[in-house]
């Protein structure tokens, strides 16, 4: 991969498809470079598929993701108990941006594994499950009710574990 080298960076996020002993997929959240030097061009996820140790068959699941000059990229992601992937993107310290419904800063996305918005997201045409976060950092599922918890940095303290409901705004 050809990732970006700045502060809170390059392969952040790692996830197994819920079939990886038959599918061998494997998805990496990293931040683009656009140039030798490594300023940052996006965030994305793409997918390989695993073959005798290696990553083969890249393929991108979502892309344009906001990246930010230092922080708060999130790059959490995780399957849920839906099998779908769930992809954490933090507001990279633009604030006014979280609220913005058309932006995916400070927001959690559902996806379906090859990307695709599931038709069961709160706005059927949108990735974004819930937004307003400002730096998620953790993400689990409940073992029972499969809710997803994040665990959101705040910036000195005011750290906060959120219980997440589809189109929350937190």
């Amino acid at each position: 991969l050809r990732v970006a080298r700045r502060k809170e960076m390059g392969a952040i996020g790692l996830a197994l498809h819920p079939n990886f002993a038959s599918n061998h997929w494997v998805y990496v959240f990293y931040s683009e470079a656009k140039n030798d030097i490594g300023d940052p061009e996006d965030n994305r996820v793409v997918r390989f598929t695993q073959r005798e140790g290696r990553a083969s068959e890249r393929t991108r699941v979502i892309t344009h993701l906001p990246p930010g000059i230092c922080c708060h990229n999130g790059g959490r992601m995780g399957f849920g108990h839906d099998g779908k992937l769930y992809v954490l993107v933090g507001d990279v310290n633009q604030e006014a941006r979280v609220q913005n419904t058309s932006r995916l800063h400070g927001k959690i996305l559902r996806l379906n594994e090859h990307g695709s918005t599931p038709a069961d997201n709160p706005d059927p045409k949108s990735p974004v499950f819930a937004m307003g976060f400002r730096n998620p950092f953790g993400l689990a599922f409940h073992p029972r009710t499969a809710v997803p918890y994040i665990t959101e940095n705040g910036e000195v303290d005011h750290d906060e574990v959120n219980r997440i409901v589809a189109g929350g705004n937190y």
